[in-house]
């Protein structure tokens, strides 16, 4: 488990959040973002989630993340990958 992974959110406005994250993100930080994820998914329309604040990013981190955020899409919300390993999650 990462102890240094965690999230910050910002409420840009009432249809727009951003979620930077920092640190190592494996297994346990794929469920802590899919959670806030879901969360703010019911309560606004666009999500930004910034990539550039992490250091490390485990496969098997991704592989868990990318499988819950599959079930969280909706075609209404519209989330954003930025950063430089924006790629990783998109893939």
């Amino acid at each position: 488990m990462a102890n240094n992974f965690r999230t910050q959110i910002k409420n840009k406005s009432k249809n727009k959040v951003s979620i930077s994250l920092f640190g190592d993100f494996d297994g346990a930080s794929a469920y802590e973002l899919a959670d806030v994820v879901k969360e703010k998914i019911e309560k606004t329309k666009h999500i930004d989630i910034h990539t550039d604040g992490l250091k490390n990013i485990y496969h098997f981190g991704l592989n868990v993340f990318i499988a819950h955020f599959k079930k969280l899409r909706h075609p209404s919300i519209n989330i954003e990958f930025k950063g430089k390993y924006k790629e990783n999650f998109t893939n």
